[in-house]
C-alpha cells in the first residue's frame, strides 16, 4: 500500500494507491490510531484503490468512528469503481460523505462555507 499525505482545503489528505486489504489495513493502523489529533478534517483518497475487501471496509468503518468520537469530520474521493459499489451496498456512503473526485470534495466545502444570503440587512451598520 502506498499512501501520501497533504493538504486539501485546511484538511488533512491521506492519498492510498494499490488494494486496500488486510495487509493494507496492517500497515495503515498506527496511521489511522493518530489522526484523531492530526487535523480539524481529514479526506481519505481512494482514487488510485482497485479493490477494497471487508477488511478494507471494517478498517473505514473503524476511522470513521475513531474520528467521530473525536468530532473530526472524515470524507471519501471515491470515484465509480468497486470500491464505490462496495461502499452504496453497505450504504456506508451513507454515513461517510462520499466525493467522485478532490474538485467536487472542494466545491462541496466552498458551498458550506459561503454566508447563506437571507436577503435581510447585515447586521454590521447596528453598531
Amino acid at each position: 500500500m502506498k499512501i501520501t499525505l497533504g493538504e486539501l482545503d485546511n484538511a488533512k489528505l491521506i492519498v492510498l494507491a494499490e488494494d486496500l486489504d488486510a495487509a493494507a489495513c496492517e500497515q495503515l493502523t498506527p496511521l489511522v490510531e493518530s489522526l484523531p489529533d492530526a487535523a480539524a478534517e481529514i479526506v481519505l483518497d481512494l482514487s488510485a484503490v482497485p479493490f477494497v475487501d471487508s477488511s478494507g471496509i471494517g478498517l473505514l468503518i473503524f476511522m470513521f468512528k475513531r474520528l467521530m468520537h473525536s468530532h473530526v469530520p472524515l470524507c471519501l474521493i471515491c470515484p465509480p469503481g468497486q470500491p464505490k459499489s462496495m461502499l452504496s451496498v453497505l450504504r456506508i456512503d451513507r454515513s461517510i460523505p462520499c466525493f467522485v473526485d478532490q474538485e467536487a470534495y472542494l466545491a462541496y466545502r466552498l458551498a458550506v462555507s459561503r454566508p447563506v444570503d437571507t436577503g435581510l440587512p447585515s447586521t454590521d451598520c447596528l453598531h
